[in-house]
């Protein structure tokens, strides 16, 4: 009977946590890739974590506050796009003064990057063939920084990618669509909840058995005869 009660507060649990991750992937704003786009490719450097698919629905550079970390950005053309043309017009721009941030429940917002406790300083652009240009990334954290995720690459577009400031990897739904760690991370939480709720109920009736002897958790100890 009490497996049947904990199966059911786990099962409660994992639907609700679920669906409440379910429910925030309607606030993500609907974007498209835009014709003429970059691929983006990254090569970490001295980063805390790297994590991606299947578990996560694109590549997440995680580095702790306090370090520095770097990437090797790799960019072709996308759908035979000429990458030296949309060089020179100006499609791909290395500007990282504004980022957009993903903050919890599947949110973005576009923040100065002054204001996040993070510097990015970028190399000089090269442009090694005409389907290849690189450039390096160095990525300062403050021990200060905000902790949350942002998004170094194209939303919706191939090579999209997360740097994340923390200690572990943004599971949370991601483009308006859950990741696969996202209902992981939701079955761990529903798991807790039923072990918390176990835990309190055990205790619980243990001290209705020892009131229904007359027997008090106090007085346990007291009442033993002398040995």
């Amino acid at each position: 009977m009490k497996r049947t009660r904990y199966l059911v507060v786990f099962l409660i649990a994992v639907l609700t946590v679920v669906g409440v991750e379910f429910a925030s992937t309607s606030l993500w704003s609907t974007h498209s890739c835009p014709a003429g786009v970059l691929i983006y490719s990254y090569t970490p450097h001295g980063f805390q974590t790297v994590v991606g698919p299947p578990l996560f629905s694109v590549p997440q550079f995680v580095m702790a506050p306090g370090t520095i970390a770097s990437l090797t950005v790799a960019l072709s053309p996308y759908d035979s796009n000429n990458l030296t043309q949309l060089i020179n017009r100006g499609s791909y721009m290395s500007d990282y003064r504004w980022i957009e941030r993903i903050d919890h429940i599947n949110t973005v917002s576009l923040v100065p990057l002054t204001g996040t406790g993070i510097s990015i300083t970028t190399s000089k652009f090269v442009q090694e063939s005409p389907d290849r240009a690189v450039e390096n990334l160095t990525i300062v954290a403050s021990p200060g920084a905000d902790q949350t995720s942002y998004d170094l690459g194209g939303l919706d577009c191939p090579g999209a990618v997360l740097l994340t400031v923390g200690y572990l990897p943004y599971w949370e739904p991601f483009i308006g669509s859950l990741q696969p760690v996202t209902l992981l991370v939701s079955v761990m939480i529903a798991g807790i909840i039923a072990t918390v709720y176990a835990f309190g109920e055990n205790i619980i009736l243990r001290r209705r058995t020892q009131r229904t002897a007359g027997l008090s958790p106090t007085s346990v100890g007291t009442n033993r005869a002398p040995s």
